[in-house]
């Protein structure tokens, strides 16, 4: 057996085992869970990328105990636990961890581990995506332009 293949099976199984645990935890406020980023759409590398997950919720306002949830979900492998990013939020992206890039990968990528839905939520505009762009320059490496020169 391929050992990468093995690894990837294993990454496979922690990340059906978070989403029992976020299933468990939220019950039925909780639309779906959802492979994200590259472990949907592509490219994901066993030893380099980070698992990303999204969770659709729906309920009035954030559920208490979010951080302490993830916290859980991490501790559950000792290995991939510290590469889990677990974006989640509501529809309407009135509270939660669903930043707008993230959103629309979600979107077009996200794929459904629980209940088949696929995610339905207004898509960002132009304008935020562009908003969205401009703070992640701004944030990552903008303030370094003189150390890149």
């Amino acid at each position: 057996m391929n050992a990468s293949f093995h690894t990837m099976g294993e990454i496979r199984n922690y990340v059906a085992g978070v989403a029992q645990h976020f299933k468990s935890a939220l019950g039925p406020i909780m639309v779906d869970f959802y492979e994200m980023g590259s472990l949907a759409h592509g490219g994901f590398s066993p030893t380099y990328s980070d698992l990303d997950v999204g969770l659709i919720l729906n309920c009035p306002d954030a559920p208490e105990g979010m951080e302490g949830l993830i916290s859980e979900a991490k501790g559950l492998h000792p290995v991939y636990g510290k590469r889990l990013s677990v974006f989640w939020g509501n529809p309407e992206y009135s509270w939660g961890r669903l930043p707008v890039l993230d959103r629309l990968d979600l979107l077009d990528h996200g794929v459904p581990l629980l209940n088949g839905h696929k995610a339905n939520f207004k898509r960002p505009d132009k304008d935020d995506i562009h908003r969205a762009l401009l703070e992640s320059v701004e944030k990552s490496w903008k303030s370094k332009t003189a150390e890149l020169g």
